[in-house]
């Protein structure tokens, strides 16, 4: 408990720093803040999914070493099939890879929290750039897949924008009634954070200091191993993450710096993230418990 406390403090802190100098500070040029984000989302993101292997040992208690490797093929097999998905039908890749991630991020309150704090937040970080960063959102969107998507999906952002102002501001009542005040806080934090700084810093924020934090501590405690046994179990999948980041970056050929950041970056998010939600959710579903033996068909 105590390291959450830490870790809502160090997101609380954060946003709001960026939020209020968001009003009256410059803004960074566009390829500093795309190195910034790459850098924090690439160190302090993905981390979280390297623990991946380990939830398979012991959250889920796969042990036997031929069913890891199994389930692990069948891991890189669907990371595989959205990168196909993203060459070959870019909308559809584009819109499943947000519907995914907003419904990730519902994940990240705590146990007890409003049903709409959890859909203001997961779909919030999605769409509430599209208010004030519309034309960026489309650039970013269309160094992604290309300009007629990203288009579109800004269009369909917008009216999803102000509904999740609405749904928050009732979840915001719900959660002070309650007297959740710091769910509460964390509420409105992540939707000041996602409208007013620019989407790039807002997403690699939420991100890093929000939903990879939370879950790296859910897993520490869900696994009960010294710090020491923790951090190695994550070094090698770590490697294996910097390694295809290394490949990915020597392919780019003749792309512009940011296309070529953007597009690493979020396809590698987006390939992971389906095979990590099949891992998690069952886990979150369930209260964040460690599932009884008994209830494994997998062992």
């Amino acid at each position: 408990m105590l390291a959450l406390a830490r870790q809502r403090w160090i997101f609380l802190g954060t946003a709001v720093s960026f939020i209020s100098t968001s009003f009256f500070l410059p803004r960074l040029s566009g390829n500093v803040e795309m190195l910034i984000a790459a850098a924090v989302i690439l160190f302090l993101g993905v981390p979280h999914g390297a623990l991946d292997v380990l939830y398979l040992r012991k959250v889920l208690l796969v042990r036997s070493a031929s069913k890891v490797a199994a389930l692990l093929f069948l891991y890189l097999s669907v990371a595989a099939g959205v990168v196909a998905l993203w060459l070959f039908s870019p909308l559809v890749f584009l819109i499943s890879f947000l519907i995914a991630s907003g419904f990730h991020f519902s994940g990240d309150p705590e146990e007890g929290s409003h049903f709409l704090t959890r859909c203001s937040i997961g779909a919030g970080v999605v769409v509430l750039p599209s208010l004030l960063y519309r034309s960026e959102l489309t650039n970013l969107y269309s160094l992604l897949t290309n300009s007629v998507v990203a288009d579109i999906v800004v269009k369909i952002s917008v009216p999803g924008a102000y509904l999740v102002i609405g749904l928050s501001m009732v979840a915001v009542v719900s959660e002070l009634l309650k007297e959740r005040y710091m769910t509460a806080a964390e509420l409105v934090t992540a939707v000041l954070l996602a409208t007013f700084v620019s989407p790039l810093l807002a997403f690699a924020i939420y991100f890093c200091l929000m939903h990879s934090a939370r879950h790296i501590l859910r897993t520490g405690e869900l696994v009960s191993m010294s710090t020491k046994a923790f951090l190695l179990e994550c070094a090698l999948p770590m490697v294996a993450v910097f390694i295809a980041t290394a490949i990915a970056w020597s392919q780019k050929n003749n792309l512009r710096l940011d296309a070529s950041i953007i597009r690493i970056v979020f396809v590698m998010l987006a390939a992971l993230t389906a095979p990590h939600m099949l891992i998690v959710e069952p886990v979150r579903f369930g209260g964040w418990q460690k599932p009884r033996p008994s209830d494994m068909t997998t062992q």
